[in-house]
């Protein structure tokens, strides 16, 4: 199975299951738990989006990398957007 298929379906089972929680919670009327779940989905939609961002930057040709100022071995710094990188002066 591709990595785009494991995707889809975890977004889809995702999606699934947060219809479900918020289903209930509106039914229960209960505002904390609907922030709750609001506040999973921002944080599963940043991982999604950080495991591409990720996959893009990890194809490029290390020639592409130094063109954008970092190397293979700043992909995760860069991602988790610190400034554990060697500045580097051209």
């Amino acid at each position: 199975m591709s990595a785009a298929t494991d995707s889809a379906t975890a977004r889809q089972t995702l999606s699934h299951d947060v219809m479900a929680v918020v289903r209930a919670a509106r039914v229960a009327q209960q505002p904390a738990l609907i922030r709750a779940v609001v506040e999973v989905v921002d944080r599963v939609r940043a991982m999604l989006a950080a495991r591409r961002a990720e996959a893009e930057l990890k194809s490029l040709d290390d020639r592409l990398l130094a063109d954008i100022g970092i190397t293979r071995g700043d992909i995760p710094a860069v991602l988790a957007n610190t400034n554990d990188r060697p500045t580097r002066v051209a």
